[in-house]
């Protein structure tokens, strides 16, 4: 199996991806919706009665009418930027763009908002919340509609600069620096200077083609060290790989089971990763 620091750098990797945080916003917006069932015993009878459902569906409706076509907007937005950092800046830009956080965040509010309303609004129609449900509802009805209004505020100030060459190349140089900041703090990946392998060492080979984007060295030295092995790598993150490729070479007896954890240290994908 893979070890926990590739784990970790895999999770880390599909939580820049878009869709994730626009699932997590949307699965919140449906609990959300359906909360007010839920917790409608602790709304005092006395005030159950204070809101009518016609106040609650009008702003639902409203929600309903507008968050569907402002998220097209956006993700339509969001694929000119996209375009435009693949045509005039580098092909790798709209990585970084796509997992620019503030775009991300206005998209998932939308849709869910939009879902929010969806659910809000059959629940309302066929009675699931009752007077007391209401209650909650227009209280998370309100708070939602106080966070489209501050996530529209915001995307409006990151629509005038998405896209833009001048914050694409920011971006471009504050991920370059980040990278060459960790590379310069772990030259070696934290083991020796490399030095050739001495005679007899055996290959590790590549099992696929692509980019080596992580090289999981500490797994790599408690392999190393349990089984009494010396690693001299022969690649680094950003290194062209094809299946057959050298990766590292052992001095030492290794077993299978020991080889093909060594190789599940090395990340390979079809592109490099900053």
């Amino acid at each position: 199996m893979p070890s926990s620091a590739n784990w970790l750098y895999r999770l880390r990797a599909v939580s820049r991806r878009p869709w994730l945080r626009v699932a997590l916003y949307s699965l919140a917006a449906v609990l959300a919706a359906l909360a007010s069932a839920f917790f409608a015993p602790l709304v005092p009878p006395n005030l159950a009665g204070s809101i009518g459902s016609e106040a609650v569906h009008q702003i639902l409706s409203v929600l309903a009418s507008s968050m569907l076509p402002v998220a097209t907007f956006s993700l339509a937005t969001m694929v000119q930027a996209y375009g435009a950092a693949d045509s005039n800046v580098t092909p790798r830009a709209a990585n970084l763009l796509m997992q620019d956080r503030s775009a991300q965040t206005a998209l998932a509010s939308f849709i869910g908002a939009f879902l929010y309303s969806v659910v809000g609004l059959i629940a309302l129609r066929t009675s699931v919340y009752g007077e007391q449900g209401r209650v909650i509802l227009f209280g998370i009805t309100l708070a939602v509609l106080a966070l489209v209004v501050a996530t529209l505020v915001r995307w409006i100030d990151a629509l005038a600069r998405l896209g833009r060459i001048g914050e694409t190349i920011g971006a471009i140089e504050a991920a370059a620096d980040a990278a060459i900041r960790r590379r310069a703090k772990a030259p070696t990946l934290g083991g020796l200077p490399w030095r050739p392998a001495p005679a007899g060492a055996a290959p590790l080979r590549a099992t696929q083609t692509g980019y080596v984007q992580h090289v999981d060295a500490g797994a790599l030295d408690d392999l190393a060290e349990a089984n009494g092995l010396v690693l001299h790598l022969a690649v680094l993150p950003g290194s062209f790989v094809h299946r057959g490729h050298l990766l590292a070479e052992i001095v030492g007896e290794a077993d299978d089971e020991v080889r093909r954890s060594m190789a599940l240290a090395f990340v390979i994908g079809d592109r490099r990763m900053f």
